[in-house]
This record gives structure tokens, C-alpha cells and sequence, in this order.
């Protein structure tokens, strides 16, 4: 899955830690384990604030 190669990538090149914004894909953010922290207003309208921890068990993952 592509979100999940990002994590891993970010992890890799040393993130803890992740956020984005989106509009329409909440959902899918969500189902990855991402977490909402609030509403936004972006260019593009109201969008949700998203992040994702990066941990030790994200980069196990990796095969």
C-alpha cells in the first residue's frame, strides 16, 4: 500500500512523526491508523488535519 511505504520511508529517513490534510480521504487515512486532530481551511475548503506517529512497529512491517 502506498501510505504504507511513505511511513516507512519517512521512518527510515528518520520522522517520528507525520501530518496532512485532506478533503475527501479521511476515511482511508483513518483505516491506516491515522489520527484527526482537528478541522482546517485550506485553499481547497475545509480539510481534516491528520497525523501518525511513526514507531519501531511501523518499520517491522517492512519486508
Amino acid at each position: 500500500m502506498l501510505i504504507k511505504r511513505l511511513e516507512q520511508e519517512a521512518q527510515r529517513l528518520g520522522y517520528r512523526s507525520l501530518y496532512l490534510t485532506t478533503e475527501d480521504a479521511k476515511d482511508l487515512y483513518a483505516k491506516a491508523d491515522w489520527q484527526e486532530i482537528e478541522y482546517v481551511r485550506t485553499p481547497y475548503g475545509e480539510a481534516a488535519l491528520m497525523t501518525k506517529a511513526l514507531t519501531q512497529a511501523d518499520e517491522d512491517c517492512v519486508k
